[in-house]
């Protein structure tokens, strides 16, 4: 093993301040808790932080963390023949019981065949022994991971708080059996998702004909009480892009549901802390930091977010707020935060292609908003191009807007961030192909010549938003893709290699009565919901607050329960008392 390797973990622990407290006594269970990326991400991710939190909170499992190495480290793997090592003992991932990625990005696939080729494991689930079984769980499990079903033994659907004790309890009992008899039984766990149980058959043109399996237990779980999750940073570090900061999930979930988004469709229903717990929480990390950082997809939907960031601010804490798409902005908030820095997602740059994605706001409220930002030195926009209909009448109306937001305050430093429209599962727009990279190109190209120079723009990469939309939207055949990826960058290349028409996957609209990849995963509103959301968008038609029509999100359906939907008004309350920007 390298002395290197091992120097450069231990440093890596030493300069973190562990919130844990654990020692470990009775340990049935052996798990290694990997992220598919650099450490510095792993840890600023708090998703990957709160599985951690919670496996370690239990006194029958051992569990250890592994990342991504830097690409120097890889070159230090394969000089020395060192398999991939976890980093609290430096023990080889292929000696823990459950290898379990925590995966929330599709390009991170790439790097899942990484790790297990570094972790001299098989890729392949088929030419794996029982241990280490390897799972995965994360956004992407649950939208669609068919992509990945021939690596992965099994997949957790939805919320790991709620999954992961159930699939625990049942692992136990199943340790010592042959692997086929552990995924069986496992399969029966409610959110559990085993492949290799179920067949799929295509037609000759490429299309899914039918899925064969047992489907009644897979439909996505979701926590019911947020006020019970350790969704908080157990590990606070500078080694992170969010350095030295405690990071503190508020809400879960969004009441906007707009139509290309994620979180709207499958982290339903909006949940969100109680003050008090979010107090509790925050106190026992003063003695480490006193940066905080509170997470949600919109923290101002929380009914009572101006008296947590008064309290948090009278505690000592400096507040900021981490990977947010928007926020609200009242004064009294806007004092709260001490970061110099504010993200707004207005998306579009009209209001007749923002209705379209069922965002309630104007130029005019984003623009009357801005204006009382008088103390923020930065400003960062985000915009999608490529949406379906736009034109490029849109595009011009986009950089109309943005130079009138500049002209408001000359000298404040503005961050444009471009990102192409990826269309995704469970979502109204999941049937809808993303534009050609020719007119994307030209987009951009008029973007960048009619901005004023002083405007920094940002431009996500078409060839890795082409892949991800590739990936996003995939059949279980792509695994093929993923393996040839491996030794080449170039997507139509990969493509004809592994002989699949690379415009098939690229270029097509899903029929409506199609089915689709991920159809038999529970995991998002029905179809006949999202496809009346599809028809609101093309008709630049609002949804007016809960339609009631997507079953699935415990708000609407017939089985919602009086707290779920006393939450749903709450947040409503919420946010007519701000104004909501994105």
């Amino acid at each position: 093993m390298s002395y290197l390797l091992k120097q450069k973990a231990w440093k890596l622990l030493s300069e973190e301040k562990s919130c844990l407290g654990k020692r470990y006594t009775h340990e049935e269970v052996k798990i290694v808790l990997v992220f598919p990326n650099t450490y510095s991400l792993g840890m600023s991710n708090l998703g990957f932080q709160t599985i951690f939190n919670l496996l370690n909170q239990r006194d029958d499992i051992h569990c250890e963390r592994a990342f991504l190495p830097e690409k120097t480290e890889i070159t230090e793997y394969i000089r020395t023949n060192t398999s991939l090592f976890s980093l609290e003992s430096q023990t080889p991932l292929k000696d823990f019981d459950i290898i379990a990625f925590s995966i929330s990005f599709e390009l991170d696939y790439l790097n899942v065949l990484r790790i297990l080729t570094l972790a001299k494991l098989p890729i392949l689930s088929e030419e794996r022994d029982i241990s280490p079984l390897i799972i995965s769980g994360g956004a992407t499990c649950f939208l669609n991971p068919e992509p990945l079903v021939d690596f992965i033994d099994l997949f957790i659907l939805g919320e790991g708080e709620e999954v992961l004790p159930d699939f625990i309890e049942e692992y136990k009992k199943e340790k010592n059996s042959s692997k086929n008899s552990i995924l069986d039984n496992l399969s029966k766990v409610k959110g559990i998702y085993v492949p290799s149980l179920f067949n799929i058959q295509y037609t000759q043109e490429g299309k899914i004909l039918k899925i064969e399996g047992k489907k009644n237990l897979l439909k996505r779980v979701s926590l019911k009480d947020i006020n019970n999750s350790c969704s908080y940073s157990s590990i606070i570090t500078n080694n992170t892009e969010l350095k030295n900061q405690f990071l503190l999930e508020i809400t879960r979930g969004c009441t906007k549901g707009c139509r290309f988004c994620l979180t709207g469709s499958t982290y339903r229903p909006f949940r969100f802390k109680e003050k008090e717990v979010i107090l509790f929480q925050a106190k026992s990390a003063l003695k480490y930091t006193n940066k905080i950082g509170l997470v949600g997809p919109n923290i101002c939907d929380h009914p009572e977010i101006e008296n947590i960031c008064q309290e948090l601010a009278c505690m000592g804490f400096k507040i900021s707020t981490s990977s947010l798409q928007s926020i609200s902005l009242s004064k009294e908030l806007i004092h709260s935060f001490s970061q110099n820095t504010i993200t707004i997602a207005p998306e579009c740059g009209n209001d007749k292609l923002r209705f379209s994605l069922n965002k309630n706001i104007t130029n005019e409220d984003i623009i009357d908003c801005i204006r009382e930002l008088k103390s923020i030195s930065k400003l960062k926009l985000y915009f999608l191009i490529g949406l379906p209909q736009e034109s490029m009448e849109d595009i011009e109306a986009l950089i109309s807007f943005v130079n009138k937001i500049k002209k408001l305050q000359p000298s404040r430093k503005i961050i444009l961030s471009i990102n192409p429209f990826i269309p995704k599962p469970h979502t109204a727009l999941q049937w809808q192909d993303m534009e050609d990279e020719n007119i994307l190109n030209k987009k951009i190209s008029l973007i960048k010549n009619r901005l004023k120079k002083s405007i920094k723009i940002s431009i996500e990469s078409l060839r890795l938003s082409i892949l991800q939309g590739i990936l996003s939207r995939g059949d279980r055949r792509l695994g093929k893709l993923l393996v040839a990826l491996q030794k080449t960058s170039n997507i139509k290349q990969a493509f004809k290699e592994i002989d699949l028409l690379y415009n098939f996957y690229r270029f097509r609209n899903f029929g409506d009565k199609e089915i689709l990849p991920w159809d038999h995963l529970d995991c998002g509103p029905n179809k006949e919901f999202l496809l009346k959301e599809e028809e609101r968008y093309f008709k630049k038609e609002i949804s007016k607050g809960c339609p009631g029509e997507c079953n699935f999100c415990g708000i609407c359906s017939p089985t919602s329960t009086k707290s779920s939907f006393r939450l749903f008004k709450i947040s409503q309350l919420a946010s007519i008392n701000h104004t909501v920007l994105g």
